[in-house]
């Protein structure tokens, strides 16, 4: 079991690692290159069809820019290339459930959003959350608080599960009061 889980983890590590040079490229690829071409080319020739075609170009590009995965699926497709489609494929595959990109990012600033207002306001449950993780991360790294887990050890008749669910239950509430 805790191979399974080193596993996960050393796969969330990675995919952290993970850089987006080559989306950030194919981007700013499409909004550049396909905005002149459907500038020049397409509304000369096409005058509404080559402005709706620039329009959705330019929406495309941006939307690639901001890590959409299914803008970028929708580029690489719509590039017309087979190599294109297979670099991209691969590319996307290895990003697809990246944070940045499935929208679940766990950075810091990922737990405020903005209001409408301009304000920050801080979301209660990924607050809730990041406490649950740095008490399961404790139990996990063996830097549990030694007085507190061997209270829950006991509470618990020696049941180690049992234990480690009380022991980031009771450390949670702590991290609450602090």
């Amino acid at each position: 079991m805790q191979t399974k889980e080193k596993s996960n983890e050393s796969t969330n590590q990675i995919q952290h690692e993970l850089g987006f040079g080559w989306w950030k490229f194919s981007g700013w690829a499409t909004l550049i290159i396909g905005t002149i071409y459907l500038a020049t080319v397409g509304l000369s020739e096409y005058k509404v069809i080559g402005f709706i075609l620039l329009i959705l170009n330019i929406w495309l590009g941006i939307a690639i820019l901001t890590l959409s995965r299914w803008a970028f699926l929708i580029g690489t497709i719509a590039s017309l290339n087979p190599i294109l489609w297979i670099i991209n494929g691969i590319y996307l595959k290895n990003r697809w459930n990246h944070p940045k990109v499935a929208g679940t990012d766990n950075s810091p600033l990922s737990s405020y959003s903005s209001a409408p207002t301009g304000e920050t306001v801080k979301k209660p449950h990924i607050e809730e959350e990041a406490l649950y993780e740095i008490a399961m991360r404790e139990v996990q790294s063996d830097q549990r608080r030694p007085g507190l887990w061997s209270m829950c050890f006991a509470q618990m008749n020696g049941n180690e599960s049992a234990a480690t669910a009380q022991y980031i239950s009771k450390r949670v509430a702590e991290l609450k009061k602090q």
